[in-house]
């Protein structure tokens, strides 16, 4: 299976998700090719400092991959240490890219100014991240089709490739709803997930489901 340029071998295949990848396989993916040094540090409480030594590619064309790789090990420092400042070495070539200059990062490090909305979706797109968590995630973002909590890695994706923040990837992806159906069917599906996966009581979820669903974006265009 190929991912952003890296073949990933893939041997069980989740039916309810055949692109799904683990991390775990694609970072040894990634690593087999990766040949140029970068340090990610993340700056502590204290004065601490935690760094991880990692690899990315020297070769322009992993690109997205080098940029979806340093994400998930900035974001799996902070899960594991916290922080409140992010330092890359040799993070200039993605600053020229996205035409954001040094002063500016250090305006919004102090919280002066906040990016743009035009450069905060470029963000977006590059790291594949919503602009929620670009804001450090202000709001609970739940999906407007079947009410799922939306995390980045669930999230659907516009026609132009820019993450959705509105529905997760199996309601809504390419800029299209996955599933042609009414509130009706979904209030079906879902009631039959959360009773299946979650063993909830039908005659609790099902009520429920029909007061919640027909307030979300979707059903209230319909």
């Amino acid at each position: 299976m190929n991912h952003l340029g890296i073949e990933v071998s893939v041997k069980n295949i989740p039916e309810l998700d055949p692109g799904f990848i683990p991390l775990a396989q694609f970072n040894r993916a990634f690593l087999a090719g990766a040949d140029k040094p970068l340090d990610v540090a993340v700056e502590r409480s204290n004065g601490q400092v935690a760094v991880w030594h990692v690899k990315v590619h020297s070769d322009p064309a992993f690109a997205a991959a080098d940029e979806y790789y340093v994400e998930r090990v900035i974001k799996t420092m902070l899960w594991m240490y916290g922080g409140f400042r992010v330092y890359l070495a040799g993070s200039q070539e993605l600053a020229d890219r996205m035409f954001i200059t040094r002063q500016a990062v250090s305006r919004w490090e102090r919280g002066e100014t906040l990016p743009s909305s035009d450069l905060l979706k470029k963000l977006s797109e590059v790291f594949q991240v919503s602009i929620n968590t670009l804001l450090g995630s202000p709001r609970q973002l739940i999906c407007q089709s079947c009410g799922m909590p939306l995390t980045d890695d669930v999230m659907g994706h516009d026609a132009d490739g820019g993450i959705n923040q509105d529905y997760c990837k199996w309601c809504y992806d390419g800029g299209a709803y996955v599933q042609d159906c009414t509130v009706e069917e979904m209030i079906d599906f879902c009631t039959n997930i959360m009773v299946k996966e979650q063993g909830a009581a039908p005659e609790k979820v099902r009520p429920y489901l029909q007061d919640f669903l027909p307030k979300l974006a979707r059903w209230k265009k319909a």
